[in-house]
């Protein structure tokens, strides 16, 4: 979904941002610590968790770009594919699928979230910190879907593209960060 809004220099995500530096810098902040890998969940099956939950909410900028990068983390764009067909089908580990089932619920229909859909990651091995993880992912993912679809920002095939060539780190959120301290 992408629609004009000429205050904020054709939809762009960093102009957006710049125009609002202090705020974009605790947004940033936090997707940094929440995106970091961990014990138990690498930056991939983060990306990958932030992508599907932007599928759910149908939010093309989002969905794109973290795909890309869980891609330039190692996940196949065919495994991707298979996800989105088929999550129980999919080649992915059986804790991945217990994981991406719990964040379609809590997406989709968060007011029905019970204990057993916890324990249905517990189970899977997840510790209760990995827990916070996925659900701090998916909480993000939702609050980012709804903030760039609010100001009509989409993904270009450039922008895709040159994704695509960075390299696999959380530089980015770095450089971002020092962009707009700059700025304040």
């Amino acid at each position: 979904m992408s629609f004009e809004y000429p205050e904020f220099g054709n939809n762009d995500l960093t102009t957006i941002f710049e125009s609002y530096p202090r705020r974009a810098s605790l947004m940033i902040r936090l997707m940094a610590d929440v995106m970091a890998a961990s014990k138990e969940l690498s930056v991939g099956d983060k990306e990958l968790i932030f992508a599907f939950t932007s599928y759910q909410n149908a939010c093309h900028f989002c969905f794109e770009s973290h795909k890309v990068i869980a891609e330039n983390h190692g996940l196949d764009q065919s495994t991707f594919e298979q996800i989105l067909e088929n999550l129980d089908g999919a080649a992915i580990e059986e804790r991945l699928k217990a994981v991406l089932h719990f964040v379609k619920k809590l997406s989709n229909d968060p007011s029905r979230i019970v204990k057993s859909d916890v324990d249905s990651v517990i189970n899977q091995g997840f510790s209760e910190e990995a827990v916070m993880d996925v659900i701090s992912i998916c909480a993000l993912a939702n609050y980012m879907n709804r903030f760039v679809d609010g100001f009509g920002v989409d993904i270009t095939h450039e922008q895709t593209e040159s994704l695509r060539q960075q390299e696999a780190s959380n530089d980015n959120y770095d450089r971002l960060l020092n962009h707009l301290d700059r700025l304040q």
